[in-house]
């Protein structure tokens, strides 16, 4: 990783050309809506053939998805998804299929962006964000920031 500088949330240099060892995390835990747990750990850099490992647990399911990319796409040879069943001990392996009147000839984040543009043409709301998801979501990382102020987490 190239050296950097570590500024604070003004800008001001804390440590000036910092040659890390590591690559870049961001972790944080909390509850949401309904006091549903989250916990969240974001990392850049190698992750040993999976760019993305995402557990959700439940109290009748665990779900596990995998992805060779950082993100989760149409893209069916990218995602796999797994169910494990608390009562049954059973795992179940989920079919990610791209939609089959998305053209063949799309790849990567055109495959997402093709299904945002017939989302948006054919008025399914509820297939892409809209102005309340946006504002919802700053008003969670707003209190996300508010609370490590109170916490005295940023100095």
């Amino acid at each position: 990783m190239p050296p950097r500088d570590i500024v604070d949330g003004e800008g001001k240099v804390l440590v000036d050309n910092y040659d890390g060892m590591a690559h870049d995390q961001i972790a944080f835990h909390g509850l949401l809506q309904d006091d549903i747990m989250i916990s969240l750990q974001f990392r850049n850099g190698g992750t040993m053939g999976k760019g993305l490992h995402w557990y959700i647990y439940g109290t009748e399911e665990e779900i596990e998805i995998t992805s060779d990319r950082p993100y989760i796409s149409f893209m069916p040879e990218s995602v796999k998804i797994r169910v494990y069943d608390w009562a049954t001990n059973a795992i179940t392996d989920v079919t990610v299929v791209r939609p089959t009147h998305f053209p063949s000839e799309l790849e990567g984040c055109s495959v997402d962006l093709y299904g945002l543009y017939e989302a948006f043409r054919n008025n399914d709301e509820g297939n892409y964000a809209n102005f309340q998801d946006a504002v919802g979501m700053h008003s969670f990382l707003d209190e996300m920031r508010l609370r490590g102020k109170e916490k005295n987490m940023y100095q």
